[in-house]
């Protein structure tokens, strides 16, 4: 058969094929070096564990902004004590009880005769027209509110500058990506991996909540890139067999539960920081040390000397051959021509056509819903009944060992039964609240709604994994990243977001959080599971539908010449 006839039933000669088959890969260099020896699992190790100090850098913004219980000690003009209460009969109706909506029959005024500091104004910042300004705080954790009044006219500040870490996390995923991209991932992870405790231990300086919101700020962008990075170095040195495991594995609930540790230990938001700003310390010299520039992107640039060095020290420490090095100049025409390929597409291609648009919609939807459920449920930890340390703790550690089940069980009942399956956890807990508060059994069960708020918290945690998975395997090679890109930006506005919906049970009802908690889970899993193709045991698409206009199906070249197909399967142009 010769090359015309091959041509003509549409397959590739035989000489084509051969190149594109011997063209090498990064993966050719590792099936010598091996996919996930001793030098990856060092490079893993490390960078996984330092997700630890991520999360306790993260959780600081819970335990720093906690509310205590608090009463008002002195009123604009008028002294407390001085306030006539010593009749056995006082009328606390009287009272003007502002703040958060109580109604003054329920505010607890106790009798001079009872009690010497006379009146306890719980929450009370209005009396007789008159302004609190001075608080009495209990006992217990010392955060920013003790610190510096932020309640009344000030509660607003305290979900303000953890709105302000999640901005800041926000641009620090967008510059992470491309400041690696040209100077090198470890460069850039070192930088901002030290910068970041840096920020953290300065906020332990702070003199007024406006130079602790901008600290945070910029902790945020840095713990973002640091969070970015210590993801996707690993990933670059490991073959694909071992990357669900390594994407699936990690310690980041692990460093919630540290952080509530550290919390009960200083009982301060100033010793926290201190903490969290310098005990990881160690692992940072030790990943300075241990972690290697990528092989991969050293390959990509042309770095073809610094990229042997790395691979020579790899070979050592796996205790393999040196693979052909004159490989690498073919893998890196292949890996910058791939990367040609990739920049050709722009998040305005996600809507080019309606299947994409749908797709992306969808996606965007789902990493929103789940990003609001999860930090506006870790925000709320404070203000649930029981140890506020305990809480945080029970939050995290199941997420330790629930984590592991959802890449089998994505794998066994399929991506959209996985989803359900985590998915019903936040929606039955969040429902489960408004049910309690309905029937009249929250007050006497204080306890079943902080356990089933932390379930929910947990298994929106473990639903977002799958979410991140059904993304990934949506959009069609040259479009995967920026398709992942995206969910993570809705992700992160979700985020800024998350903290302010806890205002609205000021001005509606403490259970509102709940209810949109649940209302979004539910729609997101049924947008989904509507609207797009369950993808378990289906290759991962590698096409790019085409993206011009108009809208309507171009005809075939058989039609074209006065034939007629059946009508076709494929991607409309819009």
């Amino acid at each position: 058969m010769n090359e015309e006839t091959t041509e003509k039933r549409g397959e590739v000669p035989l000489n084509e094929m051969s190149e594109k088959e011997d063209e090498p890969t990064f993966e050719s260099l590792l099936d010598t070096l091996g996919h996930f020896g001793k030098h990856q699992r060092i490079i893993f190790s490390l960078l996984t564990l330092s997700d630890i100090l991520h999360s306790m850098v993260l959780m600081f913004l819970i335990f720093s902004t906690v509310v205590p219980k608090w009463r008002c000690l002195e009123f604009e003009g008028l002294n407390v004590t001085a306030i006539s209460a010593a009749n056995e009969g006082l009328n606390v109706t009287g009272i003007t009880a502002v703040n958060r909506g109580l109604n003054s029959t329920v505010l607890k005024v106790r009798n001079a005769t009872n009690d010497t500091n006379a009146e306890n104004f719980e929450k009370v910042c209005v009396f007789n027209g008159s302004k609190c300004i001075r608080f009495d705080f209990d006992d217990g954790y010392r955060g920013i509110v003790v610190e510096w009044d932020l309640v009344c006219d000030r509660k607003y500040i305290p979900s303000l500058t953890t709105s302000t870490t999640m901005f800041g996390l926000l641009i620090g995923a967008a510059l992470a990506a491309q400041t690696s991209d040209l100077f090198g991932r470890r460069k850039v992870l070192l930088v901002v991996m030290s910068l970041m405790l840096l920020c953290q231990t300065l906020v332990v300086t702070s003199v007024n909540w406006q130079m602790f919101a901008v600290l945070r700020f910029f902790t945020g962008v840095f713990v973002a890139g640091s969070l970015a990075l210590s993801f996707l170095i690993p990933m670059e040195f490991i073959g694909p067999k071992w990357r669900s495991f390594s994407g699936a594995f990690g310690v980041f609930d692990l460093g919630e539960a540290t952080s509530a540790l550290v919390a009960y230990l200083t009982q301060d938001w100033r010793y926290q920081a201190l903490v969290s700003g310098s005990a990881p310390i160690p692992l940072v010299i030790a990943i300075i040390i241990l972690v290697p520039e990528s092989i991969r992107w050293q390959i990509q640039k042309r770095r073809f000397s610094e990229a042997a060095v790395g691979i020579k020290k790899m070979s050592r420490i796996n205790r393999k051959p040196v693979p052909d090095l004159a490989m690498m100049e073919r893998i890196s025409r292949a890996q910058n021509h791939q990367k040609d390929k990739e920049s050709r597409y722009t998040y305005i291609d996600l809507f080019r056509t309606r299947k994409l648009a749908i797709t992306t919609l969808v996606v965007m939807f789902g990493w929103f819903s789940v990003s609001i459920i999860v930090y506006s449920l870790i925000t709320s930890i404070s203000s649930l009944s029981g140890n506020l340390y305990l809480n945080a703790a029970y939050a995290s550690l199941p997420g330790l060992f629930l984590g592991w089940t959802v890449i089998p069980m994505a794998n066994w009942i399929g991506r959209k039964g996985a989803l359900v399956l985590y998915g019903s956890i936040p929606i039955v807990s969040m429902f489960g609240i408004v049910i309690l508060q309905a029937t009249g059994q929250i007050e006497d069960r204080a306890m079943a709604k902080t356990a089933l708020a932390i379930i929910g918290k947990v298994g929106a945690g473990e639903m977002w994994t799958v979410i991140l998975i059904i993304t990934s395997e949506q959009y069609p090679t040259l479009m995967r990243a920026i398709g992942l890109g995206i969910g993570n930006v809705s992700a992160r506005i979700a985020g800024i977001i998350a903290p302010q919906i806890w205002i609205l049970c000021d001005f509606v009802h403490w259970t509102v959080p709940f209810i949109i908690n649940g209302c979004l889970a539910i729609t997101s899993v049924i947008l989904i599971l509507v609207l797009l193709p369950e993808t378990r045991g289906r290759p991962m698409p590698e096409e790019v539908p085409p993206l011009s206009c108009p809208c309507r199906r171009q005809p075939t070249q058989r039609e074209s010449n006065g034939y007629r197909e059946a009508p076709s399967t494929g991607e409309t142009a819009c």
